[in-house]
């Protein structure tokens, strides 16, 4: 409560049902859990598989950019009521799906065959950004969709805000808000038949999350040096706490070993 700005993202609504704020510090992630590349987690690798799919696909503006599929997509899974209304639509405007998965030891693994790509979703002239699963938890794919330079529709209250967007995106400069299902259908007939608009908004948002790319360097330090500055306050946890916690172990360590492998200020 003592920055001015959030560490990472904060939640732009009631923190009462967010299961993230448990974790103490969320940093930029690489990926996202729709594409089949999910456990590709070189973000130089995402970043420029992306604007080379978005410079293969077209830019913004250019007439290769009009030729892209013109529907609007979307994968992700099926949870919730709000995911559910558009997967039921059979809108020939839409693009939408669930994907299934099997969930393992080392993550999510993809098993639909309509899986679209990570450098084919930038083939689509429109994607859609949706909350989490269930409507109230994080998703971290709006700025990947952002760089495809496609145009992206947005929730009209998006739950979570982010290092680079929490005061530097508005709707219909950088993303097109909606209300409802059949909001949604309707913003993209209307920018379907304006394009024009379509590519300005896409343009801004693809600069934006190009910004927010190139900033992260710089980002993280920051956020380093601030969490260090706020951490330095709290009340530490006595050593003590931590040989109850290290009695599970198949291969008991004491508290000199896990100093020794992780340094000093482990028990903190």
């Amino acid at each position: 409560k003592d920055l001015k700005t959030p560490l990472s993202f904060q939640p732009a609504a009631d923190e009462a049902i967010m299961d993230t704020r448990k974790a103490p510090l969320l940093f930029p992630d690489s990926t996202f859990e729709s594409w089949p590349e999910v456990h590709d987690y070189s973000l130089a690798a995402s970043v420029g598989s992306v604007n080379k799919a978005a410079n293969d696909f077209g830019l913004p503006g250019t007439p290769q950019w009009i030729k892209r599929d013109p529907r609007l997509a979307w994968r992700g899974s099926h949870h919730g009521n709000a995911r559910q209304e558009l997967i039921n639509h059979t809108s020939p405007l839409l693009n939408v799906e669930a994907i299934s998965y099997n969930m393992t030891i080392t993550g999510m693994k993809l098993t639909s065959s309509n899986q679209i790509s990570r450098y084919d979703h930038c083939g689509y002239r429109f994607l859609l950004h949706m909350n989490g699963i269930f409507n109230d938890r994080y998703s971290s794919s709006v700025k990947w969709k952002l760089l495809c330079g496609s145009l992206v529709f947005v929730p009209t209250k998006p739950l979570f805000v982010e290092w680079w967007n929490y005061k530097t995106w508005e709707p219909f400069q950088h993303y097109v808000p909606y209300t409802s299902a059949d909001d949604l259908l309707q913003q993209v007939k209307y920018y379907s038949n304006h394009l024009d608009e379509a590519a300005e908004i896409a343009k801004r948002g693809m600069k934006l999350a190009q910004s927010a790319f190139d900033n992260l360097d710089d980002f993280v330090d920051e956020a380093l040096v601030r969490y260090a500055t706020v951490t330095n306050k709290l009340e530490q946890k006595p050593c003590t706490s931590l040989k109850f916690a290290i009695k599970a172990e198949s291969v008991p360590k004491s508290l000199e070993d896990l100093q020794r492998d992780y340094g000093p200020t482990v028990c903190a």
